[in-house]
């Protein structure tokens, strides 16, 4: 039987120095990052280990993604201990079983909810496709309960999106059976705390990184005791999943959408001739017709005067006409099979 995954978001994404806007998602199989009543997970025992090595039973309190803001919101946890637990991250981080999925957009002028919309699904589809590549059972996505009015305003914004998966994600017929649930769930709540509590420390690193800044901020540990080198997102840039065949097919499409707008251009311009070539035909065959009408007045006369004996002048003058006639009927149809 199939695992199932959840994928912890942070809803509200980041801008890069590039000015491209991302969202991260922190997968884990669900029995490995969710507490169930008295059984702790093995996530969960792993960073409490860390915390209780270092920082002693009090660091049971503390949020892991806390410990890396600059402010110290931890008063009876030593500066000391603190930057020894930021030295021992690297070393958990290479224990912890995750992967990461990453959805990017490059801006430019338009709407930011078009951005937004785009983002989302290609996040969600994509983590479709990790879900289908583990043969797993289902998958559900996980956001951090917030109060503030902003957080509340984009977080229903992602679960529209999410609520449109069967519509958005056009490949795929069970989308809507593989992502089968949606989760707000406070940090402080025990049963996936921990996920929440890596999630926001792996989108911090992801934020700095991506804009040029080293993983951890010189105000909490410096340069000369942590080093330059980001340690923890070198390890988790291996854990980040790619779909190479959604990447092509996004590739493919954008190149097939370029080809289509050369030839729809080409169509319109080839519609424009022949519009002019109709009016054109138009003009001529009214000349056409203008010629028949005399031709037929000229047989008229010819046959009028071969039967009443005329002389040849007269007769030859009617010929001389039609040939006049004749040779501008040519004119007129070269022009058209031009």
């Amino acid at each position: 039987m199939g695992k199932k995954y959840i994928m912890f978001v942070s809803e509200k994404g980041f801008l890069n120095k590039d000015n491209n806007f991302s969202i991260a998602g922190v997968v884990f199989d669900q029995d490995y990052c969710t507490n169930v009543e008295d059984k702790e997970c093995e996530l969960s025992s792993k960073v409490n280990y860390c915390k209780e090595r270092i920082l002693g039973k009090n660091g049971f309190e503390i949020c892991i993604d806390d410990i890396l803001l600059p402010q110290n919101e931890y008063k009876n946890i030593n500066n000391d201990n603190k930057k020894e637990f930021i030295n021992q991250m690297p070393t958990l981080f290479k224990k912890v079983k995750t992967n990461l999925i990453l959805s990017s957009i490059k801006q430019s002028d338009g709407l930011r909810d078009d951005y937004y919309n785009k983002v989302v699904n290609n996040l969600l589809k994509n983590f479709y496709s990790f879900l289908i590549r583990k043969k797993a059972t289902c998958g559900g996505v996980v956001i951090e309960s917030k109060s503030d009015k902003e957080s509340c305003i984009i977080q229903q914004k992602f679960f529209d999106i999410y609520n449109e998966r069967r519509n958005n994600l056009i490949m795929t017929e069970n989308s809507q059976e593989k992502i089968n649930s949606f989760i707000v769930w406070e940090k402080a709540n025990k049963k996936y705390g921990v996920g929440i509590e890596v999630a926001n420390l792996l989108n911090n690193i992801l934020y700095r990184v991506s804009n040029g800044l080293t993983e951890v901020d010189n105000s909490v540990i410096s340069y000369i005791e942590y080093g330059s080198e980001n340690k923890i997102f070198n390890i988790i840039e291996n854990k980040i999943y790619r779909d190479k065949t959604i990447d092509a097919s996004n590739k493919f499409s954008e190149k097939d959408l370029n080809t289509i707008d050369v030839f729809v251009n080409k169509v319109e311009k080839l519609k424009e001739e022949l519009e002019l070539k109709n009016i054109k035909i138009g003009d001529k065959e009214r000349e056409i017709n203008k010629l028949t009408q005399e031709m037929r007045s000229l047989k008229q006369r010819l046959e009028d005067a071969m039967k009443s004996r005329k002389n040849d002048n007269i007769i030859l003058e009617i010929l001389s006409d039609i040939d006049m006639k004749m040779k501008g009927f040519e004119m007129t149809a070269n022009v058209m099979k031009s």
